[in-house]
Order: structure tokens, then C-alpha cells, then sequence
């Protein structure tokens, strides 16, 4: 059994594990790596979790261990996902389906009109998650910054 919920600054040693361990796991999946994030002190992570225009939110086991993370941004009418990781061990058991649907909830209660979104070409699982979840590919395409810019990421978007 696992649950989900919001992240305060209180809790930023909860997010500096997932988030370093995403980083380790999936460097090609995130802006940022662990090289650069390792390094951060306290007040980095706490300063991250104080932002109030991401919201953090972690999937925790039954014993409180993280084993999933979703940052969204809220826009003037979008939610942007701007990073989703589970744990390689909690994988195929529906929890990144849970965090989506999750942000998916609060983008309808804010009235949000739509949930944008980038995925790296080959990362198929995700990919094919989001489809499953109504998300479409828009035809834009960037890339991660240097140097990994020949890394190609594609903007999915679901229209609520």
C-alpha cells in the first residue's frame, strides 16, 4: 500500500531522496542531473518546496519511504508536469498512473483547461502512459540543455 501527498519545506529530506535518486536513475529524463543537485544545501531543497508555483508531489510506501515524484507548475489556464519518476522497484504497479491522476484531479478542481507536458523520444513506458491517459503529442520538440542536447524531448498535452 502506498499513498500520496503533497510535499511541505518540513519534508525536504523526503524530496531530496527521490529527486536525487530520479536523477541518478533517469539522467536523460530531467533539465537538471545529480551532479549539479548533490551539491545543493538545506536551504536549497527547503527554498525548492517553499516555491509556491511548483507543487511537489511524492508517492510514499507503506513505510514512508519515497518512491515516486511529480512536479507541476501551474500556468494562467495549464498545469505544466515538469518532472515524474518512480522507483525502477515499484514500477508496473499503476503509481505513476496514481500521480497523474492526481495532478489530473487538481488541474480540475483549479479549473485548469489543460495539463502540458515533455517526454523524452525514448522513454516509451512513459509515453505510452500518457496516451493511455488522453495526453496527445502537440508536434513541438526541444532539447535538453548542453550537454545533452542531442537528447529530444516531445510536448504532450491533455485537454480537460
Amino acid at each position: 500500500m502506498h499513498s500520496i501527498q503533497l510535499l511541505n519545506p518540513e519534508q525536504w529530506k523526503i524530496f531530496k531522496e527521490i529527486r536525487l535518486e530520479a536523477l541518478r536513475n533517469s539522467p536523460n529524463s530531467f533539465g537538471s542531473t545529480f551532479e549539479v543537485e548533490f551539491f545543493f544545501t538545506q536551504n536549497d531543497w527547503v527554498n525548492k518546496l517553499r516555491n509556491t508555483k511548483n507543487l511537489h508531489l511524492v508517492a510514499l510506501s507503506d513505510n514512508f519511504k519515497p518512491i515516486g515524484l511529480i512536479i507541476l507548475k501551474p500556468f494562467k489556464e495549464q498545469v505544466g508536469i515538469f518532472a515524474m519518476y518512480v522507483n525502477p522497484t515499484f514500477r508496473g504497479r499503476g503509481i505513476a498512473s496514481e500521480l497523474i491522476h492526481a495532478v489530473i484531479e487538481y488541474a480540475i478542481k483549479k479549473k485548469f483547461s489543460e495539463i502540458i507536458l515533455d517526454v523524452y523520444d525514448q522513454n516509451t513506458s512513459a509515453i505510452e502512459l500518457y496516451k493511455r491517459k488522453g495526453f496527445i503529442f502537440t508536434g513541438v520538440k526541444s532539447t535538453l540543455p548542453y550537454p545533452r542536447k542531442h537528447i529530444i524531448k516531445h510536448q504532450m498535452l491533455l485537454k480537460l
